[in-house]
């Protein structure tokens, strides 16, 4: 009500005692969105809070005994809805590079090193399932044994064939159910991601090409070669999951859709020299159909131009029929296709490939923070409760970072070189915070008292409210319950 109201000083009263920011409405809209929105300025100081968890605990900031505590408790202000709640809605509201913080990131480092396992089992079972799959159709595919021919000892499937057709169903037939399970949790958020779109058509391709016999159809063969390409496209989707290689799949999969959106805006231009060469190269076989010109000039932007067998073939049916024509679009297709588009392309990929490249270590905090909330919330779903209480306690405990008090900060000695449980960098740039806190507070202590925003508490805060319009004091007045008793002859008691 406050962020709604742009009640900025309120905003920040209530975060101070302990305000949920990840609290969200009927619609599904959190907090933190109508602060962003409504009181930006109040970000800044949130991000001061990120600062004051990050302070010293023993010693001094020098010496070499020096102790940091980190408090996570500020990143989790509702444990039921989350551990990591509060990071997801900060990508979502544009807030991302506050994940750059030294809290934050080693929130989520440690977070990921506790939830690590269920994504490297889901690794695993996706590279069992690809595996034989593999297996099954390289061993009954390139046979050719259709329906129609014979049996023949080409068609004789070996035993290991056949047990990986029954072990491939066993595990399609998983993980259907964990597909169905993802669209009972959130069949909004499932939908959205084109994924999960992919799994749907491995789980068909399967059923449809896995015949334990081994006596196959012809359209099987085009089912099996999709099936087969989807399922490793899929195991590289998944690895790219991985904080370690997310970042060369996230560069293929941003300059394969870039270079989609590329040949969209000049896809008049291949058009207009396909039908041109269907028309000039009529005798020449790859030429022969409106599609496979279209196919084959696509392929000539690769360079394969094949320049002498076109207009000096020594095959009387294939010889040019409309030499200088022929020849004037050849060179056009040349320079205006070979020469700049396929530069053209070559520099959209570079470029796209050095933003990345500028962003990455962003790019790769929103990606694991994006994994975990994921692995999270499968964990901690409604659904799981069929299964036995144990061993969903042991899964919980696993996943969970502040399951106790006692572990809702980390201590960390910054002089010390034998601290190997967070990364050195996260170890100097939060050493670096605290001294730089501590340099600024000494600054201003030399230079003089000033105002703060605890004045904003008691008589300040009274005052802030006299100075209101008279309809917003008292929607303030009722927002806050009468908490603020104001001083007799003031603009509240008076309404």
């Amino acid at each position: 009500m406050a962020a709604l109201n742009e009640f900025s000083n309120y905003v920040l009263l209530l975060l101070a005692h302990g305000g949920d920011v990840t609290a969200r409405t009927r619609g599904n809209v959190s907090v933190l969105s109508f602060i962003v929105r409504r009181t930006p300025d109040v970000v800044p100081k949130f991000v001061q809070r990120l600062d004051r968890a990050v302070r010293l605990h023993d010693h001094e900031i020098g010496d070499v005994d020096c102790e940091l505590k980190m408090d996570f408790r500020i990143l989790v202000p509702n444990a039921e809805r989350g551990e990591s709640v509060l990071l997801l809605d900060l990508i979502d509201v544009g807030q991302r590079t506050i994940l750059q913080h030294p809290l934050c990131e080693t929130f989520l480092f440690l977070k990921w090193r506790r939830i690590r396992k269920f994504f490297l089992l889901s690794l695993l079972f996706h590279a069992v399932f690809v595996v034989l799959f593999s297996v099954y159709v390289i061993g009954v595919y390139p046979r050719n044994c259709d329906d129609a021919q014979p049996v023949r000892y080409m068609c004789q499937i070996p035993m290991a064939t056949t047990v990986s057709g029954y072990a491939l169903l066993a595990l399609n037939t998983l993980l259907v159910s964990k597909e169905v399970f993802q669209l009972a949790h959130g069949w909004r958020a499932y939908v959205r991601h084109w994924e999960n779109w992919l799994q749907l058509l491995i789980v068909a391709s399967v059923f449809l090409c896995d015949v334990p016999s081994g006596r196959v159809s012809s359209w099987q063969h085009h089912i099996a070669a999709l099936g087969i390409f989807l399922t490793w496209l899929e195991l590289m989707m998944i690895v790219g999951r991985f904080p370690t290689f997310g970042l060369y799949v996230q560069m293929f999969t941003t300059v394969a859709v870039n270079f989609s959106k590329f040949l969209l805006a000049y896809c008049c231009l291949l058009f207009a020299f396909g039908l041109s060469f269907a028309v000039l190269f009529a005798n020449y076989p790859p030429f022969g159909n409106v599609p496979l010109s279209l196919l084959k000039t696509v392929v000539m932007m690769s360079g394969e131009l094949e320049f002498e067998d076109m207009f000096y073939n020594a095959k009387p049916s294939e010889s040019i029929q409309f030499p200088y024509t022929a020849h004037f679009l050849f060179l056009m297709f040349v320079v205006l296709v070979t020469v700049i588009l396929t530069n053209l392309l070559v520099g959209l990929a570079v470029s796209d490939i050095q933003g990345l490249q500028k962003s990455a270590g962003l790019d790769r905090l929103v990606r694991q923070a994006e994994l975990v909330a994921h692995l999270e919330s499968m964990l901690f779903s409604r659904l799981l409760r069929c299964l036995p209480a144990k061993l969903l306690a042991v899964c919980h405990r696993s996943a969970l970072l502040l399951s106790s008090h006692r572990s809702c900060a980390i201590f960390i000695r910054p002089n010390d070189p034998r601290e190997r449980r967070i990364p050195r960098y996260l170890v100097r740039r939060a050493y670096h915070l605290v001294a730089e806190r501590r340099e600024r507070g000494r600054r201003q202590r030399e230079a003089g008292p000033g105002l703060g925003l605890g004045g904003l508490a008691g008589g300040g805060l009274c005052a802030h409210v006299a100075s209101l319009p008279t309809e917003k004091q008292r929607h303030m007045h009722l927002f806050l319950g009468g908490s603020l008793n104001s001083r007799p002859g003031s603009r509240i008691d008076a309404e």
